[in-house]
């Protein structure tokens, strides 16, 4: 039974202090300096060893950093507006055909600047 009750105290005394070693420990690490990080040299880490590279090699690279720096491309969005409005109008006669004459490729790359960004549309005219 003793051991029980020294056991108890040692626990008991560990909660006891562990809001302030917690508050210590957390003032230590939101107030210390920021780890070091590494700096790159542009000049003799990446400029250098660019210009010493053939001039094929380098264009690839080149086009690969640009993708890579500029981040990713907007798709061209395509006009859709013609299209829900063929969908969204009241139905027709069963025995009329719907006109889908407005739908042609000039219209849905109306606002696209005439681009549909590799996608094969294929027109009503």
């Amino acid at each position: 039974m003793t051991e029980c009750l020294q056991s108890h105290a040692e626990l008991q005394n560990d909660l006891v202090g562990a809001r302030e070693r917690f508050r210590d420990e957390q003032a230590r690490q939101s107030f210390a300096p920021p780890a070091p990080i590494g700096t790159v040299d542009l000049v003799h880490e990446v400029l250098t060893p660019l210009l010493l590279r053939p001039a094929a090699g380098v264009s690839d690279l080149g086009e690969t950093m640009l993708h890579a720096f500029a981040g990713v491309a907007a798709p061209t969005l395509l006009s859709f507006g013609p299209f829900v409005d063929v969908l969204v109008r009241a139905p027709a006669a069963p025995d009329a055909a719907p006109d889908l004459s407005r739908l042609s490729l000039t219209t849905l790359t109306s606002t696209s600047g005439g681009s549909t960004n590799g996608m094969r549309l294929h027109s009503t005219a």
